[in-house]
């Protein structure tokens, strides 16, 4: 992970964070072929743009996560889209490290510390016994992420209705 970084290169990436990316919650639900029985939920934090030099820069800040091109069919006059992505614990380092500079994705940063917290003070996980109502407070969690990732009216609603 990140060694020594400059403050400039940390802000910059919150820059493009709050700009082109996304703190999301992922939901993952357990297949027939899986072992685990209950929903499991992890951190993300991705970010998806055209310019690769950018998605190249983030990857040698944060020394972490995965960069992919992400095929647009829509249209054959679209640019391809590079994607830099990180979950779980690389996500909640980046969102630490970044976390003062975030103006726009500011609340979604803190819910998104939030919910790492709930981790601490879990017992069980991988691959031990996790509580239903642990499970159920990870799904509020996401689903409250989900509102304040929403576009168009939804969000708007929200963002005049701040808790």
């Amino acid at each position: 992970m990140i060694e020594y970084c400059k403050h400039t290169d940390l802000a910059w990436a919150a820059g493009i964070i709050d700009a082109d990316g996304c703190i999301s919650i992922r939901h993952h639900k357990p297949s027939s072929k899986q072992f685990r029985h209950s929903d499991t939920y992890s951190l993300s934090v991705s970010v998806g743009m055209t310019h690769i030099d950018a998605i190249d820069k983030l990857q040698d800040i944060f020394q972490c996560g995965n960069r992919y091109i992400q095929k647009r069919y829509d249209t054959a006059n679209h640019r391809p889209m590079y994607v830099w992505q990180c979950c779980s614990r690389d996500a909640v380092t980046v969102i630490c490290f970044v976390y003062l500079w975030l103006v726009t994705k500011k609340r979604q940063g803190k819910l998104a510390l939030r919910f790492n917290d709930l981790r601490k003070v879990s017992t069980g996980g991988n691959g031990h016994y996790v509580s239903p109502a642990y499970v159920h407070r990870r799904h509020i969690y996401y689903e409250l992420m989900k509102k304040y990732n929403a576009r168009g009216a939804q969000a708007i609603a929200l963002s005049v209705y701040r808790p």
